[in-house]
């Protein structure tokens, strides 16, 4: 079964309260990391599971009924080659010379391309790596479901 990382990233909660972390626990969420940042919190997950979609909702839902707002889920559509290089099956070498033309094909970034520090679309990328066998099908599959969770998360609430 393939082991999924994401995080969720929030404002307007304590992590750290007795009360959130119970409430992960109720939702089998009990093994984050938090990260906090920016003012924002990122609370991250690793999971086993065939159903990351549901455990992203329920993270969601863990972190809306604790009275937080979720802003996204992360890793983030746009990652740079170093972001790209820990993803599981890769190394910063083989996306390196992937993204230099050792890759026919490989998708070319989508922002920041004038920078030393261009940004890639994850879900374009992973579904290329995936299409060649660089990395588990599954993880395309997750990097454009929060693609499209994200994209819902931004749309404005009519």
């Amino acid at each position: 079964m393939p082991v999924h990382f994401f995080s969720v990233v929030t404002f307007g909660i304590d992590p750290y309260e007795d009360e959130f972390i119970s409430n992960l626990s109720k939702h089998g969420l009990a093994d984050p990391y938090v990260e906090e940042m920016n003012r924002l919190v990122m609370i991250g997950f690793t999971r086993e599971t065939e159903l990351v979609a549901q455990a992203i909702q329920d993270a969601c839902d863990v972190v809306r009924s604790s009275g937080g707002e979720v802003l996204g889920i992360a890793p983030d559509t746009l990652i740079t080659l170093s972001e790209m290089g820990h993803m599981p099956g890769l190394s910063w070498g083989t996306v390196h010379a992937l993204a230099n033309g050792a890759g026919e094909g490989f998708p070319l970034p989508v922002a920041r391309q004038a920078s030393d520090r261009p940004l890639w679309n994850w879900a374009e990328v992973s579904t290329w790596l995936a299409d060649r066998s660089y990395i588990d099908r599954s993880y395309a599959d997750v990097a454009a479901l929060i693609a499209a969770e994200n994209l819902k998360l931004k749309k404005p609430v009519s």
